[in-house]
């Protein structure tokens, strides 16, 4: 069973916060995308997967600006992302936020300054202000209040994580991007930051982009999955419908030993 690579909506729907549409992004004469279209709806969790080379990253910086793409339509919020960006820059509308791998916190600067930062570049605010909303930021992703004069050398794993995801929701964005957001930590860890997030998502409203490899994070908080293949999206969907696509890489990942473990764990259906 394969499952649509794109749901078609009418061109005027507002229950979308993403719309991504003939994407071409290429580096010489490496083609990453060719033709890619994606959305992604308001609220959800949507997981991007893929192999390796396929560009998932790239697709993530291209849609929040810092990639110009070859070719292609790429709308934020029924805008164009050039007006978007135009808005974010000038600190009119701040409506995304993005945490990349490890958190990418400034090295020289604690937690709580890392996002003091974030606000300050926007807003001119007074210290006595920035500090407890940074405060805020830093309790509201779950770490210990300690935590705010440490910088990114002392932090664990699991914390530079959060403290990345605190930077990324310092300015109460909607859409909130995430590259391997749990790459690299233990289970525990790991599971924490899928609660996290899930939770996040939940309270505030959020809607989730996030790049992964983590089979755990599929099932536990996405609501939707995307496979990346071929330069484009090549299936989208529930993860336990995309998981039947008869693509090889779709089956090599999905039903390997992991894999079926882990779909056996979260369907409660029997290893084959």
């Amino acid at each position: 069973m394969q499952s649509s690579a794109i749901n078609t909506y009418p061109e005027n729907d507002d229950a979308h916060v993403i719309k991504v549409r003939g994407l071409v992004n290429r580096f010489g004469d490496n083609l990453v995308h060719d033709d890619l279209s994606l959305d992604v709806r308001r609220g959800e969790i949507l997981g991007v997967v893929g192999g390796s080379g396929t560009g998932k990253s790239v697709l993530l910086r291209s849609i929040v600006g810092l990639l110009k793409p070859a070719e292609g339509d790429i709308r934020l919020f029924g805008q164009p992302l050039q007006d978007v960006l135009a808005e974010y820059e000038s600190g009119k509308n701040i409506r995304y936020g993005v945490m990349f791998q490890d958190g990418a916190l400034f090295s020289s600067l604690t937690v709580r300054e890392n996002i003091k930062l974030a606000i300050s570049e926007h807003y001119d605010i007074s210290d006595e202000l920035l500090h407890p909303l940074s405060c805020m930021k830093i309790a509201l992703v779950g770490l210990p209040a300690h935590a705010a004069t440490l910088y990114p050398a002392s932090l664990s794993g699991g914390m530079r994580k959060r403290a990345g995801l605190a930077r990324a929701l310092a300015m109460e964005p909607e859409l909130l991007f995430l590259d391997e957001p749990t790459s690299g930590l233990d289970p525990v860890s790991a599971d924490g930051i899928d609660q996290l997030l899930k939770t996040l998502r939940d309270t505030l409203g959020l809607t989730v982009f996030l790049v992964t490899h983590d089979l755990d994070t599929l099932h536990a908080i996405c609501d939707r999955v995307a496979v990346l293949a071929e330069h484009k999206v090549l299936t989208v969907g529930p993860l336990e419908q995309v998981a039947q696509h008869d693509h090889p890489w779709v089956q090599e990942y999905f039903s390997g030993p992991r894999g079926r473990t882990v779909l056996s764990q979260y369907t409660k259906q029997p290893l084959i």
